[in-house]
């Protein structure tokens, strides 16, 4: 689809959920990036079942990255990174994802 995709940070819940973080954006152009997190539930035979659990921009138009995610016991997701605000500042952002 002609957009670019770069993980920077995994992790794995205790139920076996993966998390993978990062930002996506289009490969040619100057729209900015935004900050993604997928989730990959474990199926049967090795599998994984992959969705988007964040898809984030603090201010619409402006760029943000995920740099790094974990888990915790409960498989509550942390994930943090950068997010610009409205004048184009960035702004040091940890976002809470809900246990699945």
């Amino acid at each position: 689809d002609g957009s670019s995709l770069t993980p920077t940070g995994i992790a794995v819940g205790p139920e076996g959920v993966v998390s993978v973080c990062g930002h996506t954006g289009p490969a040619d152009g100057p729209s900015p990036n935004r900050w993604l997190v997928r989730k990959g539930t474990p199926g049967g035979r090795g599998t994984m079942a992959w969705e988007t659990s964040d898809d984030f921009q603090f201010v619409a138009g402006q760029s943000a990255r995920a740099n790094d995610v974990t888990s915790d016991a409960f498989g509550n997701v942390f994930v943090t990174g950068r997010a610009a605000d409205v004048s184009g500042v960035d702004q040091w952002i940890t976002r809470k994802l809900a246990a699945p």
